[in-house]
């Protein structure tokens, strides 16, 4: 996928590509993670250490996959009427909100370790 956007020579491609990526990542990140401590344990330290953040993440991820499903779509011509400049803006918003996406993927993935939570709730950062 990441080829054949770049293969448009389009001038925002690499801001689809990244957010194509973070889509990914935060896949590979609720699979590992499940994999990891399990689906129950998962669910049960979102709920108990990070559970607006992970609401937080939630919106970006929403607000991530639309802007890139909708200017990818113009971009790879499976759109026919479409204003560049919404494309474009779009392309745009799809990086902005992958960085996001990004930064609350590494908030949660603090957050359900418990080695780093308990670092943090040491060093007073997190109050129980």
């Amino acid at each position: 996928m990441a080829r054949l956007i770049r293969s448009t020579n389009y001038p925002h491609a690499e801001d689809l590509v990244y957010a194509l990526s973070m889509l990914i990542e935060y896949d590979l990140w609720v699979v590992n993670n499940v994999v990891r401590y399990g689906f129950n344990e998962v669910i049960s330290r979102i709920n108990e250490r990070a559970l607006n953040e992970a609401g937080e993440a939630s919106a970006y991820l929403m607000a991530t996959a639309f802007a890139w499903y909708s200017s990818t779509s113009a971009v790879l011509g499976m759109v026919r009427e479409y204003r560049e400049g919404n494309r474009d803006l779009l392309a745009r918003w799809s990086r902005e909100y992958a960085d996001e996406l990004d930064a609350y993927i590494d908030t949660l993935d603090l957050l359900i370790n418990d080695e780093t939570y308990e670092a943090l709730v040491e060093e007073g950062v997190i109050k129980q």
